[in-house]
């Protein structure tokens, strides 16, 4: 884990110089019209690119809304059945209870 955020933080490090420190970068900056150097300046701060990029609450609502739906549902049957369950107790006063499979009999086949 280490190595992969060293090599990470050393990628990230180096782009951060060249775009900021590096004198070839200023360079090119002072020399572009002023039309291009508005453009350059509205690419953004790392920073608040960064900040930006978190995920809001509604952002996490739209992405989770059909996972939480399906599990809703799974709790919603879960319960009903326990309601069943319960209602089958009460009224029968059964020790245990489940499905009854029944296999008939032809008269025209043989044993």
């Amino acid at each position: 884990r280490f190595v992969v955020l060293v090599s990470g933080l050393a990628q990230y490090g180096t782009n951060l110089y060249i775009k900021f420190r590096s004198p070839r970068a200023k360079k090119t900056l002072r020399d572009e019209p002023s039309d291009k150097r508005l453009d350059s300046t509205r690419k953004g701060n790392p920073f608040e690119n960064l900040f930006l990029s978190i995920p809001t609450d509604e952002d996490l609502r739209r992405t989770y809304f059909w996972e939480a739906r399906r599990l809703g549902e799974k709790e919603r049957d879960k319960f009903a059945e326990s309601k069943r369950q319960i209602r089958l107790e009460k009224l029968w006063k059964a020790k245990w209870h489940g499905a009854i499979k029944l296999k008939e009999k032809k008269p025209e086949q043989a044993i």
